[in-house]
This record gives structure tokens, C-alpha cells and sequence, in this order.
């Protein structure tokens, strides 16, 4: 006890004892068979920034007298104060982890909420007073917009009909797509729904919202009548709406369930000629209306007019089918989606 500092806590109530010195106390237990080695699960997790200190400064002395001390944390502060560092994905080691000594206090809080999912942060962190709201806002590394139309989920006839999915059966695939889903989406990313969502009654797409990650924007599709039913908790989308336009990473993105052949935008390319409006869309699935479409659309590239100063260019378009089979359930990102898209056309030429 006179180690760790605490010989006098045994006159002493347990009201009057701090946390640090409680957790000094049960590694004091621990010690009384003199271990080589002790392990330590999150020795620090409920402490405050003091008790943390004076629980790692017992670590470090009962270390410099030969125990080795095992130590799980997910803070980098105490990681600091180890003589090796290691770090765990899923109960397995992966690698060495590195320190980095000197560090500003802001790349310190982006350290300590890297591993965390969704707003949790700002509930739990914050709430604590290592940073505010606004600096959140301003510095923390935004959450990504995906796009993704047409899932279906609930609807039997997919698997053997229309688009052919081939899943055993409509639980396999809502199954498959929810998983696909959220192992790309993290809590504080965008999806765009690009219509169809949900073929189920109302207590199945409130189970379906419930399990999807994500903050939720819905362009309508016909097949989406069940989200106008009062017993739908709609309150999970961000907004819901027929059509819309939006600024994605410096360009312009044109959203419709609907394929529009002629939209708003469509001439507008930036100096290095690359387009700088896209047109996302849905319903069609993989069908001859999609064939109709992308004949269309190369019809219109090979098109040659002129532009203002009178010469010569090829019409741009830039519609992409955000169908779910397309990146195998998965929502992208407009980049991915251009990137998606081009080598879907590729294959086709093959």
C-alpha cells in the first residue's frame, strides 16, 4: 500500500476515498502474491484526467521494480506511457502502434474519437468538455454522401422476376443487402435513396429504418406508397421528396427516381472540360429500358454542335443508373459511382 501511495486509506470511509485511489487500491489486491505479470482491462476508462495520472504513475513504479504490466485502452494518452504498443481489430493484434509525442490538442481529440462511430462523440465527449459543437463542426472529418436506388427489400419477386437476384429466398436477401449496407455506412454518413426502398408492410420498413446506418434522404419512387402510411416512422429520413438538386465535392448532382433525358445542367463542363452536373436515377433496374437509355446517352455523346463562340463540341451526358445490382448492393459515392458506371460500360464493349 505504501507503494501506491494509499497506506492510509484504511482509516478511512469508502465515501471519503477518490477513484483513483479505489483503483490504486484493487491493483494493491492484486499484487499481494507478488505476479510477474499483471493484466489491466481499461484502468483509466472511468477516471478523470488526475486519478488517471496517479493510477498510471502506481503502473509505472510497480514496472520500474520488474512486474510487466499488460495494459487494454483505447487511450492514446495512456498508450503514451507503454514501453511497446500494439493495436486490436476484432480480438486480434494487427500491428505495432506508434505514439506521437508533441502532438497539438486538437490532433490529440481527433486520436481519441477516430474509433468511435456516428455523433457518439458528441454526446459522450464533448458532454465532458474536451471541445465543443463548433469545433466538431469545423474540424472533424465530415461523413460521406452515398447513392444507392432501387434495393427492394420485402420484395419476394425480385429473386425470380424482373431482375433475377437469385437468392434463396426474400429473407437471404434482405439479409445480404443489409449487411452490405452497413459494413460501407457509418452513423454520421448520407445516403440518397434514389426510390424503391422498401416493398414491406409498416412494421417491416420500421424494422428495416431501425437496422439501416446512416442519416436517410428519399428521392420518391412509385414503389415507396408505404411511406405515406402514419404507422411508418418517417421521422427517420432527413427529408422525402420527388426531386432535388445537390452540390457534391464541387459539382452538381440532379436526382430524380425518374430518368430525365434532357436535364438542368447537362452543357455545363469546368476548365478542364470535365463534367460538372450528373444526373443520378433509378427505376429502370437492368432492363431494355436501360438499354434504351445508354444508346441513347452514347447517341448524345457522339452528337458534335456548337458552343457559344461558335466551335465545334460533342454534347455531354452524364446519366448514371445508381441501380443496387450494379455496385452488389452496395451504396457509393459519386466518385464511385462515375468510376462504377464506366467500367459496367466497358465490359459491355467487351
Amino acid at each position: 500500500m505504501k507503494k501506491l501511495g494509499i497506506e492510509t486509506l484504511s482509516e478511512r470511509r469508502i465515501t471519503e476515498v477518490s477513484g483513483g485511489q479505489l483503483q490504486r487500491a484493487c491493483i494493491c489486491r492484486s499484487m499481494i502474491n507478488h505476479p510477474g505479470i499483471l493484466f489491466a482491462d481499461e484502468p483509466t476508462g472511468a477516471l478523470n484526467q488526475g486519478a488517471a495520472k496517479e493510477v498510471m504513475d502506481a503502473f509505472c513504479r510497480l514496472n520500474e521494480e520488474g512486474t510487466t504490466i499488460l495494459l487494454v485502452t483505447h487511450d492514446s494518452r495512456v498508450a503514451g506511457r507503454c514501453g511497446r504498443s500494439c493495436y486490436l481489430l476484432d480480438g486480434q493484434i494487427r500491428g505495432e502502434y506508434t505514439v506521437k509525442k508533441g502532438r497539438r490538442k486538437e490532433e490529440q481529440v481527433k486520436d481519441w474519437l477516430s474509433g468511435m462511430a456516428g455523433r457518439r462523440f458528441l454526446t459522450f465527449y464533448f458532454r465532458k468538455g474536451i471541445l465543443n459543437d463548433n469545433y466538431f463542426c469545423r474540424k472533424m472529418r465530415k461523413g460521406l454522401r452515398y447513392y444507392i436506388a432501387d434495393p427492394h427489400f420485402y420484395h419476394a419477386a425480385m429473386n425470380d422476376q424482373m431482375d433475377c437476384r437469385g437468392f434463396g429466398s426474400m429473407e437471404e436477401m434482405n439479409a445480404y443487402m443489409l449487411n452490405r449496407w452497413n459494413h460501407k455506412v457509418r452513423n454520421n454518413d448520407d445516403v440518397v435513396i434514389l426510390g424503391d426502398l422498401s416493398f414491406g408492410n409498416a412494421e417491416q420498413t420500421n424494422d428495416l429504418l431501425a437496422k439501416l446506418k446512416g442519416r436517410l434522404y428519399l428521392i420518391e419512387g412509385n414503389h415507396d406508397g408505404i411511406l405515406s402510411s402514419r404507422k411508418v416512422n418517417r421521422e427517420r429520413f432527413q427529408w422525402i421528396k420527388p426531386y432535388e438538386e445537390l452540390s457534391d465535392q464541387k459539382r452538381k448532382v440532379i436526382l430524380c427516381h425518374y430518368p430525365i433525358m434532357c436535364y438542368k445542367g447537362q452543357y455545363l463542363l469546368d476548365h478542364q472540360g470535365n463534367p460538372k452536373v450528373y444526373m443520378l436515377y433509378g427505376h429502370v433496374h437492368d432492363t431494355m429500358d436501360q438499354r434504351l437509355l445508354e444508346r441513347f446517352q452514347e447517341e448524345t455523346r457522339q452528337t458534335v454542335t456548337l458552343d457559344r463562340e461558335g466551335q465545334e463540341r460533342k454534347i455531354p451526358c452524364n446519366m448514371i443508373n445508381c441501380f443496387c445490382r450494379y455496385s452488389d448492393y452496395e451504396p457509393l459515392t459519386l466518385d464511385e459511382w462515375i468510376l462504377c458506371d464506366q467500367k459496367r460500360r466497358e465490359r459491355k464493349l467487351l
